[in-house]
Parts: structure tokens; C-alpha cells; sequence
């Protein structure tokens, strides 16, 4: 995991019969912040789709990969300082193909920050 207990923490996860709702705490001390950006730290898009991944991983047990993105929507800046504590829920469901179909939001109690849909083996 590139990104856990370093840019971000579990606080709770909990798994359900189709995916996970996980509560994460972000860092917003970590270094990815001095060049995005120093005074108002922007938590950048691949960094979510990245968190996205892991948790995916962690619902199947091993490392996910990520096959094809259908759809992705940035809605909300996620800045760290203003919102140190998200949610991810995730959905997933098997294609006839063989693939991991995965429904993803991350949120506060406020905002929604990222839809995804992808793929992933």
C-alpha cells in the first residue's frame, strides 16, 4: 500500500456484503502537500483514485488493479485542513468477464468529493 498509514489512516472499516464503508483520517502534514499546493493544501485526483485502489484491495484480500476507469468525477476540492476526516464507500459487484466492478464515493458529512466507476482484476 503506497498510500496507507502515511497519507491517510483507517479509523473504522467496515465490510459489507458488496464492498466497504471505511472513515479515514488525512494527513495534511504529508509532502505531497508542499508542491499541491503549500497555503491551501488540494488533496490532487490520482491521489483518491489511489486511495479507491487500496481499499479495493483490502476488500478482496490482496492488491487490486486497476483494469479500466468509465467514469470519474471530481466534484469538490478535498482539502485535508478544511476536511481531515472522509469517508469511501465502495460497491462491488463481478462482470460476466471476470472483472471487479466497483462503485466508489468519497465524502465528509457535507460534500462529495469524488464518483468513480472502474474495473479492476
Amino acid at each position: 500500500m503506497i498510500l496507507k498509514n502515511n497519507f491517510y489512516t483507517i479509523l473504522a472499516q467496515e465490510k459489507t456484503e458488496n464492498g466497504l464503508n471505511c472513515r479515514l483520517k488525512l494527513n495534511s502534514n504529508h509532502s505531497i502537500f508542499e508542491g499541491h499546493f503549500p497555503s491551501n493544501p488540494v488533496t490532487p485526483g490520482v491521489v483518491e483514485m489511489e486511495m479507491v485502489k487500496e481499499m479495493v484491495g483490502d476488500f478482496l484480500g490482496r492488491s487490486a488493479q486497476l483494469k479500466k476507469m468509465s467514469s470519474c468525477k471530481l466534484l469538490a476540492i478535498l482539502n485535508p485542513i478544511e476536511h481531515p476526516e472522509i469517508s469511501i464507500v465502495i460497491e462491488c459487484s463481478t462482470t460476466e468477464d471476470g472483472f471487479l466492478k466497483v462503485n466508489a464515493q468519497l465524502h465528509s458529512t457535507e460534500l462529495v468529493f469524488m464518483k468513480m466507476t472502474a474495473f479492476y482484476l
